[in-house]
């Protein structure tokens, strides 16, 4: 999909869960993309930012879980973007310019900690380098052969995890999180928790050894609207993210997304419309009756 026309702005949640969008061009005149523009967007394979960007904003492409080519025309990225590009995944290659930086900091080839940062899980591919001007070969000694590197983390939500939870229901919510390589430490490598792209205070959840078993509690769970949420769990490694789901019951009826009202609403109308109806009738029969004793 083209954005065609001289916009200068992509406004808060323009595209969020647009589930068929699968690609999108953005014009050059655009230079803020602000919150949630695609959150959600879970076909989304490829974008490019085009050179006039200079601010994404919080969440922007948080739950595109099929996003498989980020292009970064620009040179400079400000603002929130250390987190609106936080929830990419290790299906997701990022295509950065040279001398390319976030907020001020400079991302260059193998500078894995600040990439982790501001790009999650993603793989990042810097510019091919400049070949170097040859020179006359020299006698040197055999390279030593390199150590062999470490698998990369594979952190994974178990399947006893609880990704649903009912407001009112008194009950925390515990997930399990393992990595799939090594698991030996995967409960000191925990570095923080976020829901929604906001970091959740320490004193709102529990954390315990067996893998990582991570309780939120139930008291912060009631201050999140119903339905659909994105958990994010940061390791100084890598991260993961899964959805979760807040449900709301009403009148004994339990609501993925919040409860309105609006059906008791019109039960109330049909009710009262009922007892005008039959008001109505009984004094059309008084008076027929009425009419017969004369």
């Amino acid at each position: 999909m083209c954005l065609c026309g001289n916009h200068s702005t992509i406004g808060r949640g323009a595209f969020q869960y647009c589930t068929g969008l699968e690609t999108v061009t953005i014009p050059g005149s655009v230079k803020v993309i602000y919150d949630e523009t695609f959150s959600g967007c879970t076909s989304l394979t490829s974008v490019t930012i085009p050179a006039s960007v200079t601010t994404i904003d919080n969440s922007a492409f948080s739950g595109c879980t099929s996003l498989s080519q980020l292009n970064i025309k620009t040179t400079s990225l400000t603002s929130d973007t250390s987190l609106s590009l936080s929830y990419l995944t290790s299906g997701t290659t990022v295509m950065i310019p040279e001398g390319f930086k976030i907020n001020g900091v400079e991302i260059t080839i193998g500078d894995t900690g600040n990439a982790s940062n501001y790009f999650g899980g993603a793989n990042v591919v810097f510019p091919p380098p400049t070949p170097a001007t040859p020179t006359a070969p020299t006698s040197a000694p055999a390279p030593s052969p390199s150590p062999a590197s470490s698998p990369s983390p594979s952190y994974e939500f178990q399947p006893k995890s609880e990704l649903e939870w009912t407001k009112g229901s008194g009950k925390n919510m515990t997930v399990v999180i393992k990595n799939a390589g090594d698991d030996s430490q995967t409960f000191e490598k925990f570095k923080a928790l976020y829901v929604g792209g906001d970091k959740v205070d320490a004193s709102h959840y529990t954390t315990e050894k067996g893998s990582l078993i991570l309780t939120l509690k139930a008291d912060y769970l009631e201050t999140l609207r119903g339905g659909s949420h994105i958990m994010r769990v940061r390791f100084t490694d890598g991260d993961v993210t899964a959805d979760f789901t807040v449900r709301v019951k009403s009148g004994g009826t339990t609501y993925n997304s919040p409860y309105t009202g609006e059906g008791d609403g019109m039960i109330a109308a049909n009710v009262v419309l009922l007892a005008i109806v039959a008001a109505g009738a009984a004094y059309g029969l008084r008076k027929r009756h009425g009419s017969q004793s004369l």
